[in-house]
């Protein structure tokens, strides 16, 4: 019996699926489309029913319509088997049916007061006013399927219940409670603009609730100006970002995110152009909100409030994203304001608030030298706050620059901030994030160096050729050369499953004439690969230096950089090679 995955091939086209996400023009037997994972203005972007895969050109992405799901969408493997097997109507056995039955009845509880508050909103010219005087446009309003709770006790667990669901499953979905004591329940969300909360398939799973007027509970105190919906089976919160379900595309294509605080600040931001931001919505940032942005870029754009308490709060998110191996930098909001604030009086400023953005590093240093500090207090909250940020990063190579800057900035010695360095590390002045929430997304969505992509199109044009009745060279012989150079540098040929061999072969007949120059251009991409082995194990070496140097090990040290300089030799002997192939 056919597996789901062959269920879904045979029903789902490679077309289907990506026309779907995407503008696609005949080109051909293929079709052609502006990549959604980078910014271009020429399509590059090749989709080919015949293989049932795509390719882009420009980026080197590629695959099958599950690779394409689980890209676009930022989902693991089993999120874009159960996408494209409800898409394709295959059921997958290993899920419970009665878990999955009680969901899809949640997210209908969830649908239907997502339409009853949005029509409440149409019936309170008050509330709209309220909401346009903030900034937002009609179609924004209805985009972000904004809505409004009535105040009132009852009024949208009775429509509920009139819509057939049970007082478990409104309560369940973290619409109404029941206090002990009480027979029946109200509702949770009253005289409030409610604010959806959408999973990354744009399904209403939670919502946000602030406060409309001038509310006072029953012992006089002010109402929460927010309230969030608890956690439900579909609502987790420290996995789910508000934007996210509409900003994934826009992240990729830009390759950085921009993260905000609030509801108001992500909508106008979006509304401002700034599609690619998303917002925490009243709660701390999670590692696996981090892990989330990960999947599609490793850059970070942070636009919360700037000032020492926002930092504060803040520092703990900066270290983990920047231990996670992601470029941390922060954009300075003019005069303290909130993005929602400066968008509204200054639309046109915001763009390049976000182009201005400062890497952690230098914001941190930059803000607390015009605190106007003496300089010994400087030194302290440099010490305090930016050392640890320094040692959180991934890369020893990105440590070691920041520790030239710091100690410039400071006016000492480098080896001072080595001392100190080392004092911070044997103390564990640093934050990891927990083995088990980041070795996924590493797995899931692997960074590819410039060696593996020189590998991966050598080995698209072996396997091109070997599948051609006329091969333009001796495929064997040259197969042997490319494994022979592998071999010698402790590496294992690459062998591609059969999706992606597919997208690599489509790569190679694209790109490539097949004659007799062919052999040429490969043994010239041989050259290339090895090459960038070999400056990969430079990049090692030079990272096990900075190590043996930040923790005082003299020997290591020195046999490190004997390794370094041995290869030396031959990386030149390649470059000079390619350089007289250059000129000739």
């Amino acid at each position: 019996m056919p597996t789901p995955v062959e269920q879904i091939k045979s029903r789902l086209s490679i077309v289907d699926v990506v026309g779907s996400y995407l503008k696609l023009s005949k080109a051909g037997g293929s079709y052609k489309a502006l990549c959604p994972f980078h910014n271009e203005k020429t399509p590059s972007f090749n989709v080919s029913p015949s293989r049932d895969a795509y390719y882009c050109f420009g980026c080197n992405r590629g695959g099958d319509i599950f690779t394409f799901v689980q890209e676009i969408e930022g989902l693991d493997f089993p999120g874009a088997l159960k996408t494209l097997a409800d898409r394709a109507g295959v059921e997958l056995r290993h899920e419970n049916m009665e878990a999955k039955s009680e969901r899809e009845r949640l997210l209908g509880v969830m649908e239907e007061s997502t339409n009853f508050y949005e029509d409440h909103l149409e019936k309170n010219p008050a509330v709209k006013e309220y909401l346009t005087g903030r900034g937002l446009e009609e179609k924004t309003i209805r985009s972000f399927r904004i809505g409004y709770a009535p105040l009132e006790w009852r009024l949208a667990y009775d429509h509920l219940k009139a819509k057939g669901y049970k007082d478990q499953e409104i309560e369940r979905a973290g619409l109404t409670k029941t206090p002990d004591g009480e027979k029946r329940p109200y509702d949770r969300f009253r005289g409030r603009v409610m604010f959806p909360i959408f999973d990354t398939g744009g399904r209403v799973v939670a919502f946000s609730g602030r406060v409309f007027g001038h509310q006072t509970n029953q012992d006089g105190t002010d109402v929460a100006k927010y309230i969030n919906s608890p956690e439900t089976p579909l609502y987790d919160k420290s996995s789910v970002l508000f934007g996210y379900d509409r900003a994934k595309v826009a992240i990729r294509k830009q390759n950085f995110a921009v993260l905000v605080e609030g509801q108001m600040d992500l909508i106008m931001a979006h509304q401002a152009g700034t599609e690619n931001a998303v917002a925490v919505s009243g709660t701390a940032l999670t590692e696996r909100h981090l892990a989330l942005l990960k999947r599609l870029s490793d850059n970070l754009v942070f636009a919360f409030d700037a000032d020492e308490a926002g930092l504060a709060a803040t520092a703990r998110a900066f270290q983990i994203a920047l231990t996670l191996g992601m470029s941390v930098r922060v954009a300075a909001i003019p005069e303290g304001k909130d993005p929602a604030d400066y968008i509204l009086k200054n639309k046109e400023g915001w763009a390049q608030v976000i182009a201005d953005s400062k890497h952690i590093i230098d914001f941190y240093i930059s803000a607390l030298a015009d605190a106007g500090n003496d300089s010994r207090k400087f030194r302290a909250e440099v010490e305090q706050k930016v050392l640890p940020l320094v040692l959180s990063m991934q890369s020893k190579i990105e440590q070691a620059h920041f520790i030239v800057e710091v100690a410039r900035k400071l006016g000492l010695p480098e080896a001072a901030i080595w001392d100190e360095v080392r004092r911070l590390t044997a103390a564990g002045k640093t934050v990891l994030p927990r083995a088990a929430e980041q070795a996924p997304d590493r797995a899931q969505n692997p960074v590819q160096s410039r060696r593996q992509l020189a590998e991966k199109e050598i080995v698209g044009i072996l396997l091109w050729q070997e599948s051609h009745k006329e091969p333009a060279f001796d495929v064997p012989a040259v197969r042997k050369l490319y494994e022979e150079r592998i071999i010698r540098h402790n590496l294992s040929p690459y062998l591609p499953p059969e999706d992606e061999a597919r997208s690599l072969i489509i790569r190679a007949e694209h790109t490539y004439e097949h004659g007799a120059e062919l052999e040429g251009s490969l043994n010239e991409m041989l050259d290339t690969l090895e090459g960038e082995v070999l400056k990969e194990k430079q990049a090692e070496l030079m990272q096990k230096i900075v190590e043996a140097k930040l923790h005082g090990a003299e020997e290591d040290e020195r046999e490190y950089l004997r390794q370094f300089q041995e290869i030396t030799p031959r990386v030149i002997e390649i470059e000079d090679r390619r350089l007289k192939r250059g000129k000739g």
